[in-house]
Protein backbone atom coordinates (compact mmCIF):
# COMPACT_ATOMS: atom_id res chain seq x y z
CA UNK A 1 0.00 0.00 0.00
CA UNK A 2 1.48 3.34 -0.86
CA UNK A 3 2.04 5.58 2.20
CA UNK A 4 0.71 9.16 2.38
CA UNK A 5 4.40 10.90 2.32
CA UNK A 6 4.99 8.55 -1.12
CA UNK A 7 1.72 10.39 -2.98
CA UNK A 8 2.85 13.58 -1.79
CA UNK A 9 6.33 12.89 -3.28
CA UNK A 10 4.73 11.72 -6.34
CA UNK A 11 2.30 14.67 -6.53
CA UNK A 12 5.25 17.28 -6.04
CA UNK A 13 7.21 15.31 -8.81
CA UNK A 14 4.78 15.74 -11.02
CA UNK A 15 3.38 19.08 -10.71
CA UNK A 16 7.03 20.25 -11.16
CA UNK A 17 7.84 18.03 -14.26
CA UNK A 18 4.44 19.68 -16.12
CA UNK A 19 5.51 23.22 -15.11
CA UNK A 20 8.85 22.77 -16.19
CA UNK A 21 7.64 21.03 -18.99
CA UNK A 22 5.33 23.89 -19.89
CA UNK A 23 8.30 26.40 -19.39
CA UNK A 24 6.06 28.19 -16.78
CA UNK A 25 7.41 29.73 -13.75
CA UNK A 26 6.04 29.52 -10.24
CA UNK A 27 4.63 32.70 -10.31
CA UNK A 28 2.92 31.96 -13.66
CA UNK A 29 1.65 28.80 -12.27
CA UNK A 30 0.09 30.41 -8.99
CA UNK A 31 -1.58 33.30 -11.27
CA UNK A 32 -3.24 30.78 -13.58
CA UNK A 33 -4.60 28.78 -10.35
CA UNK A 34 -5.36 31.74 -8.05
CA UNK A 35 -2.96 30.09 -5.41
CA UNK A 36 -0.57 32.04 -3.85
CA UNK A 37 3.61 32.00 -5.02
CA UNK A 38 4.23 29.51 -1.77
CA UNK A 39 1.17 27.60 -1.66
CA UNK A 40 2.43 26.25 -5.20
CA UNK A 41 6.27 26.10 -4.02
CA UNK A 42 5.14 24.14 -1.09
CA UNK A 43 3.11 21.64 -3.40
CA UNK A 44 6.02 21.29 -5.39
CA UNK A 45 8.22 20.45 -2.50
CA UNK A 46 5.63 17.92 -1.15
CA UNK A 47 4.81 20.01 1.99
CA UNK A 48 1.48 20.17 3.80
CA UNK A 49 -1.48 18.35 2.53
CA UNK A 50 -3.70 20.50 -0.19
CA UNK A 51 -7.23 20.39 -0.58
CA UNK A 52 -8.63 18.64 -4.03
CA UNK A 53 -9.97 22.22 -5.13
CA UNK A 54 -6.44 23.41 -5.05
CA UNK A 55 -5.45 20.85 -6.80
CA UNK A 56 -8.14 20.86 -9.27
CA UNK A 57 -7.22 24.52 -10.18
CA UNK A 58 -2.89 23.44 -10.08
CA UNK A 59 -4.17 20.73 -12.92
CA UNK A 60 -6.54 23.58 -14.84
CA UNK A 61 -3.43 25.38 -14.48
CA UNK A 62 -0.79 23.15 -16.13
CA UNK A 63 -3.51 22.05 -18.43
CA UNK A 64 -3.64 18.00 -17.07
CA UNK A 65 -6.37 15.99 -16.14
CA UNK A 66 -6.59 15.41 -12.27
CA UNK A 67 -6.03 12.17 -12.81
CA UNK A 68 -2.41 12.86 -14.33
CA UNK A 69 -0.67 13.76 -10.91
CA UNK A 70 -1.63 10.68 -9.10
CA UNK A 71 -0.79 8.79 -12.24
CA UNK A 72 1.89 8.98 -14.98
CA UNK A 73 0.82 8.63 -18.67
CA UNK A 74 2.50 5.15 -19.08
CA UNK A 75 0.54 4.06 -15.67
CA UNK A 76 -2.77 5.64 -16.69
CA UNK A 77 -2.75 3.65 -20.21
CA UNK A 78 -1.99 -0.12 -17.85
CA UNK A 79 -4.70 0.31 -16.00
CA UNK A 80 -7.31 0.99 -19.12
CA UNK A 81 -5.47 -1.83 -20.80
CA UNK A 82 -6.06 -4.13 -17.60
CA UNK A 83 -9.43 -2.38 -17.80
CA UNK A 84 -10.49 -3.51 -20.82
CA UNK A 85 -9.06 -6.66 -20.75
CA UNK A 86 -10.89 -7.39 -17.38
CA UNK A 87 -13.89 -6.45 -19.14
CA UNK A 88 -13.68 -9.27 -22.07
CA UNK A 89 -11.03 -6.78 -24.60
CA UNK A 90 -8.44 -9.28 -26.44
CA UNK A 91 -4.85 -9.00 -24.43
CA UNK A 92 -3.01 -7.90 -27.34
CA UNK A 93 -1.45 -4.57 -29.20
CA UNK A 94 -4.82 -3.55 -30.08
CA UNK A 95 -6.43 -3.31 -26.87
CA UNK A 96 -3.13 -1.69 -25.84
CA UNK A 97 -3.69 0.81 -28.51
CA UNK A 98 -7.08 1.37 -27.70
CA UNK A 99 -5.73 2.30 -24.11
CA UNK A 100 -3.48 4.73 -25.13
CA UNK A 101 -6.62 6.43 -27.11
CA UNK A 102 -8.31 6.74 -24.26
CA UNK A 103 -5.89 8.15 -22.02
CA UNK A 104 -4.92 11.33 -24.97
CA UNK A 105 -8.59 11.64 -24.55
CA UNK A 106 -8.77 12.35 -20.65
CA UNK A 107 -5.87 14.42 -21.40
CA UNK A 108 -7.95 16.57 -23.88
CA UNK A 109 -10.55 17.12 -21.34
Amino acid sequence: MTSDRQIQLAIASRLRERRVALDLTLSQVAERSGLSIPYVSNLELARGNPTIKSLVAICQALEIPFVGIVLNRDEMIERVFWALVADGAKNDAVTRSRAGAAVNALADL
